[in-house]
């Protein structure tokens, strides 16, 4: 009886110790780790193209030495993820083990450990050739995870996995969207009925991806309709400045006045000035008054085998130089750097990581013009694109003059168009 007793005793010590330990792993440290990453970060010379076993993954689990993953909590393996402290297999594997532990609440904590999940598993492993089947398991769990009704409910929820129109995990995404389209329609119908801002500010690309995937399930027309009127009740309402900024942006994605076939001789698509590699660029209205040729393109997937990045910029560059017209590169947060063999780096939805990697492709492959982050996604609803890279050029007035998607061979294109435009604005053009 007596040792018994004792057992039972010893068992609820470990037992408190144990949710000791684990409310025990500090911010600080958690601050430490992300804070020593990015010094090393800064300092450069750490990324190449297999960052699994390269410094960059090693400056990540040196960061991580003394973290136990398996006692982190869901809030902790998400600030670390989102800071890139899990690159390389040994760290993300644990990573994934851990999510899946926390995946098991029935509550919200575990809807956001599925959702994060399935945005490791697509946006991760997808990129290494991982199994569509592996992937389309993912989104399903969390599809169908029992506080999905909280999640979407939840201020605090962020969904990235079905969103992401152009990343080399569309097409998977597509298919895992597809094979479980009765809980993808109902989760969107859920985001439109109930969702906050930052989900309902998701469903312009959801809505591209659902087209593209082709699920029969979700009628475009009439869920896009419902998602205007749910963001314009909401906008009648009180809101703080950042939720209206976001949901006027999604009104704004929503309507028809961007699409391809209108874009035309429209004013161009307005987007705000992320991150630009010109430190004298805060806003697109600084190029006022010249001839902009924007170059909507990714990272290193434009890369050719050989010769120099973005070859059929170079010659329109030179030849425009001191007569009135800018070439800018334009490109969206994509959640991913690029590589010239298909593959990507994750950015962990990180934008400054994706910022800095973008700073460091424009030193290494000499682009000499200027290239900026837009704030704003890339998709047809919004844009007008319907894919990258694609070139739009705009007159003085700001007004879309000419869209040009076969880019390898454009410049004479680009000449013809830029030089008509010249002209009629009354600006000089070059003299062949």
């Amino acid at each position: 009886m007596i040792r018994n007793t004792l057992l039972t005793f010893l068992a609820f010590v470990l037992l408190a110790l144990c949710q000791s330990v684990h409310a025990q792993v500090p911010e600080a440290r958690i601050d430490a780790a992300i804070e020593q990453f990015q010094e090393e970060l800064a300092q450069g010379e750490l990324f190449d193209e297999n960052y699994q076993t390269t410094p960059i993954g090693i400056a990540a689990a040196n960061a991580m030495l003394d973290i136990p993953i398996e006692i982190l909590s869901f809030e902790h393996v998400e600030r670390l993820y989102r800071n890139g402290l899990f690159m390389g297999d040994v760290q993300e594997f644990a990573m994934l083990k851990r999510l899946r532990v926390l995946m098991r609440q029935e509550d919200l904590e575990g809807a956001r450990a599925a959702a994060l999940h399935a945005e490791i598993m697509a946006l991760e492993r997808a990129g290494w050739g991982l199994q569509e089947k592996y992937i389309a398991k993912a989104l399903r769990a969390f599809l169908e995870h029992p506080g999905l009704d909280a999640f979407v409910k939840s201020d605090q929820s962020r969904l990235h996995i079905m969103s992401y129109p152009y990343d080399m995990t569309a097409g998977p995404v597509r298919n895992a969207m597809r094979s479980a389209g009765d809980e993808s329609a109902a989760f969107l119908r859920a985001v439109i009925d109930d969702g906050g801002p930052d989900l309902l500010a998701q469903v312009p690309a959801m809505l591209v991806i659902s087209e593209f995937a082709k699920i029969d399930q979700i009628n475009i027309a009439v869920f896009r309709a419902d998602a205007i009127d749910r963001v314009q009740h909401m906008l009648e309402g009180e809101l703080n400045q950042r939720d209206r900024a976001l949901l006027e942006y999604t009104a704004e994605a929503l309507t028809d006045r961007w699409m391809p076939q209108e874009l035309a001789n429209q004013p161009i698509w307005p987007m705000t000035v992320a991150w630009s590699s010109n430190e004298d660029i805060d806003s697109f209205a600084d190029y006022g008054g010249k001839v902009l040729v924007l170059n909507y393109t990714g990272t290193g997937d434009r890369l050719p085998e050989d010769g120099p990045a973005f070859p059929y910029l170079r010659s329109v560059i030179e030849r425009y130089e001191g007569h009135g017209v800018a070439v800018v590169n334009v490109a969206c947060v994509r959640g991913a750097h690029y590589l010239q063999d298909r593959r990507f780096v994750s950015c962990h939805g990180s934008r400054e990581f994706e910022f800095s990697l973008m700073d460091r492709y424009v030193k290494e492959h000499d682009v000499t013009w200027d290239v900026v982050f837009a704030d704003q996604l890339f998709d047809p609803f919004s844009s007008g694109l319907m894919g990258t890279p694609q070139i739009a050029i705009i007159d003085p007035s700001g007004d879309v003059r000419a869209r040009i998607t076969e880019v390898w061979n454009s410049a004479p294109t680009i000449q013809t168009h830029v030089d008509t435009l010249l002209k009629e604005f009354g600006k000089d053009a070059p003299s062949d």
